[in-house]
């Protein structure tokens, strides 16, 4: 922790002929799998990559259903609203409804809600990048 260059990410592989994804998240916000009215966090990884020597990261993996939709945000997204990388699925909760048809209204939605904020509470001059990143698995 002593001024070690770092870097937070998430590692997403969707295999499509399988249907399945797996990622591991090395200290970003959890990704988030829509199914039905449920929503599943894949928060499964470790520290941010370079922080700490020989660190090993763990997966979630999981099978993707048709009409299932991951979305994933950097914490530019959540910082920008003021919510910290803790609390991912209120940055989609008001976009978890029917009202956008298609996966890239639901991802225009949630960037465009995050230009609008501010920043984390207290940080001057706060700036970072807001990226939104949502699939949506069709039928097979």
């Amino acid at each position: 922790w002593s001024g070690e260059p770092y870097v937070t990410c998430i590692v997403a592989r969707v295999d499509t002929s399988a249907r399945t994804l797996t990622c591991t998240n090395a200290g970003h916000p959890a990704g988030i799998v829509l199914r039905d009215s449920a929503a599943q966090l894949l928060q499964a990884g470790g520290p941010p990559a370079g922080l700490i020597p020989d660190v090993r990261y763990v997966e979630d993996a999981l099978e993707l259903q048709s009409g299932d939709r991951c979305l994933f945000v950097t914490d530019g997204v959540t910082e920008a609203l003021d919510e910290g990388t803790a609390r991912p699925i209120s940055v989609v909760a008001s976009t978890a409804g029917g009202r956008f048809p298609t996966v890239r209204a639901r991802c225009d939605a949630i960037r465009n809600r995050s230009m609008r904020g501010e920043g984390p509470s207290g940080v001057e001059e706060w700036s970072d990048d807001r990226t939104v990143v949502a699939i949506m698995v069709g039928s097979p």
